[in-house]
């Protein structure tokens, strides 16, 4: 089985498990982040199929130097993050949130929250710190960061480990969730797999895909949120 088929089979994987936590989550906050997930996602296995057959029927040849250069992908932005990669469940507490003055910590079994307390029938509690989300095993499945019900930061794991995807927000109002700079999505053996850069929440530049082994499917270019132009490895283009 190629590597592009395996990907498009995990993406799809990951988005049952993403759609059913999202249909769970008591949070609206929460809940919008995993619609997020799950749309960027949706677009990035759209543009898998729409790609795979192109790039599936040649016979893999070198790349040219301005292609592998074009298709080298960009150092993920670094998130700020304190929580290790591998920590779990039964190793966090309530002291490792460090929630921000105001806000307290909510604790449930597959998740710990910091956020600022409500008050019943008048206001509804705002996240306001980290907000850590668990797999059934226990291991990380997630880290958010929060200013005010902000998103600011996102780290998703693999059910396997390792980071699946990271990248940062800009919205100014509560429940506004913008994209902003810099999104990676990687592969479970750790190779960037995905790359595509926002907007103030639109997809501006190229879209850059790989296969899990480091091959590179192809790069689409996102005009404010819009697709132009799709470019392959062999350098040829097509447009949208």
């Amino acid at each position: 089985m190629s590597a592009d088929v395996t990907q498009r089979m995990e993406i799809e994987v990951t988005l049952r498990e993403l759609e059913a936590s999202a249909r769970a989550n008591p949070y609206p906050e929460q809940r919008q982040m995993l619609e997020d997930q799950i749309r960027t996602l949706r677009s990035t296995l759209d543009t898998l199929n729409r790609m795979a057959p192109a790039w599936a029927s040649p016979p893999r040849v070198p790349l040219a130097p301005h292609m592998a250069e074009f298709f080298t992908p960009e150092p993920p932005a670094p998130v700020p993050c304190w929580v290790p990669d591998g920590v779990v469940r039964a190793a966090v507490t309530p002291h490792h949130m460090r929630c921000p003055p105001g806000a307290q910590v909510y604790v449930m079994e597959d998740s710990l929250s910091c956020a600022i307390p409500g008050q019943p029938g008048v206001s509804p509690s705002r996240t306001h710190g980290l907000t850590l989300g668990f797999f059934s095993d226990g291991r990380l499945r997630s880290q958010t960061f929060y200013e005010n019900g902000i998103c600011r930061w996102a780290i998703a794991y693999h059910a396997t480990g390792g980071r699946e995807t990271v990248g940062f927000w800009s919205g100014v109002e509560a429940k506004d969730y913008v994209e902003e700079g810099l999104h990676t999505r990687f592969a479970p053996n750790g190779v960037v797999v995905a790359q595509s850069h926002w907007r103030s929440g639109k997809e501006e530049g190229f879209r850059k895909l790989w296969e899990d082994d480091g091959a590179p499917i192809g790069a689409t270019r996102m005009v404010a949120g819009h697709a132009v132009e799709e470019v392959y490895p062999d350098g040829s283009r097509r447009a949208r």
